[in-house]
């Protein structure tokens, strides 16, 4: 299965940055998509607020960051 790109925009819809599909990890849950969680190898700071879109092929779907956690690999993790 392909993987979802990904951008990322504050709460203004500025442009903050978007991701190519092999640096990132991703959890879908289908049945909650408040569940899902969005790892991401960036240096940009995001914000709880932000605007998150997640695309590939005819699959589009974007949410409200809700929770952000910086790890100690790096990597940050979205919710």
């Amino acid at each position: 299965m392909k993987q979802f790109n990904i951008e990322i925009f504050d709460e203004n819809f500025n442009f903050l940055f978007n991701t190519s599909a092999d640096k990132t990890k991703y959890k879908e849950d289908y049945l909650d998509p408040e569940k899902a969680k969005v790892v991401i190898t960036t240096d940009a700071r995001i914000a709880v607020n932000s605007i998150i879109r997640l695309y590939r092929d005819d699959e589009d779907y974007a949410g409200i960051i809700t929770d952000v956690k910086v790890k100690d690999d790096g990597t940050t993790e979205v919710t």
